[in-house]
């Protein structure tokens, strides 16, 4: 059974994965620009 269900969500994994990864490195690149822009307003405020 979890074999199974292992195999179903790797094969789930590997037909999903092309689109959400272009958005997933998208939203990475966006955060690591304005994580730091955030945590310097933050720091600058105390």
């Amino acid at each position: 059974m979890g074999k199974t269900l292992a195999g179903i969500h790797s094969n789930i994994v590997v037909d999903v994965v092309p689109e959400p990864a272009t958005f997933l490195a998208l939203g990475v690149g966006l955060a690591a620009l304005v994580v730091p822009s955030t945590e310097i307003s933050r720091i600058a405020r105390l």
